[in-house]
């Protein structure tokens, strides 16, 4: 993963319809909850800026329950090496203002600070 680093993301949230944080897990073919998380509604918006097909993994610092809204939450995602910073930055949050929730800083971090 030499070509990728770390990009921290400070956001707030109305949790009102999120079943929390947390992507839920699977029983067969049905969500365990009927209410998405706030962590798959991100990496579906980074997947989306970021033209990649594959699961985009958040990592957060801390998460909240069902209902509980956010402000100052950080998470971090790995990016390829010379994103346009406030571009992305733009792009999720037209992505994700739809959803109530917001992309209020995002700042680079070398892999040695943010291990």
């Amino acid at each position: 993963m030499q070509n990728n680093e770390y990009l921290l993301l400070c956001l707030e949230y109305d949790g009102s319809i999120y079943g929390g944080w947390q992507r839920q897990g699977k029983q067969g073919n049905e969500l365990c909850l009927p209410l998405s998380s706030v962590q798959e509604e991100i990496e579906k918006a980074a997947a989306l800026c970021l033209k990649v097909a594959q699961t985009v993994c958040v990592q957060v610092a801390g998460r909240t329950d069902k209902g509980v809204h956010a402000l100052n939450q950080w998470c971090a995602l790995r990016v390829p090496k010379g994103i346009d910073l406030g571009c992305f930055q733009q792009q999720i949050n037209q992505l994700l203002v739809k959803k109530h929730i917001a992309i209020k800083t995002a700042a680079f971090c070398p892999d040695k600070k943010f291990k």
